[in-house]
């Protein structure tokens, strides 16, 4: 994006309940510094200057989503990969942190863990080789977007 200048937030936003604790649970998961915190809002990015942010807003009535997916249930919409080296350890890392191992475990190479907000999906794998991306595709339908944020419209599309 030519419009984008030093400091802009890139990346997706996450609503939870508490967003400054979940903020803090993934900056302890992940080891990226919390960069930006006010009211309601807290964002963690890959270093203090770094240029791709995770954002933490608040969201009142807040409804956790059902993993596995349940018909008129709030199904998860988005959830994180993280290839690892040692699944046991990094399950075990996950809920010291405050994650809880799911019920429902689809593959044997993969450990899905629910967040302490109850948001949804951190899926640790271990894999010899990454697949290669598949989307997209009607079978794997998309389930995250990007919000960006520019100064002006036309600076966008110029």
């Amino acid at each position: 994006m030519r419009s984008r200048t030093e400091g802009m937030w890139w990346g997706p936003a996450i609503e939870a309940p508490d967003p400054a604790a979940l903020a803090r649970f993934y900056s302890e998961l992940v080891g990226w510094p919390i960069v930006h915190e006010e009211p309601g809002t807290t964002v963690l990015a890959t270093a203090r200057d770094g240029s791709v942010n995770v954002v933490f807003q608040q969201a009142d009535g807040y409804l956790s989503p059902v993993w596995p997916p349940e018909e008129g249930q709030q199904r998860p919409m988005m959830h994180f990969d993280f290839q690892v080296g040692d699944l046991d350890s990094a399950v075990e890392e996950a809920v010291s942190l405050g994650a809880t191992l799911s019920t429902h475990q689809p593959q044997e190479n993969v450990r899905v863990l629910v967040d302490p907000a109850g948001r949804g999906r951190l899926a640790f794998s271990y894999v010899d080789e990454l697949p290669a991306s598949t989307w997209p595709s009607s079978d794997i339908p998309q389930q995250l977007h990007l919000d960006l944020y520019v100064p002006t419209v036309d600076e966008l599309i110029a």
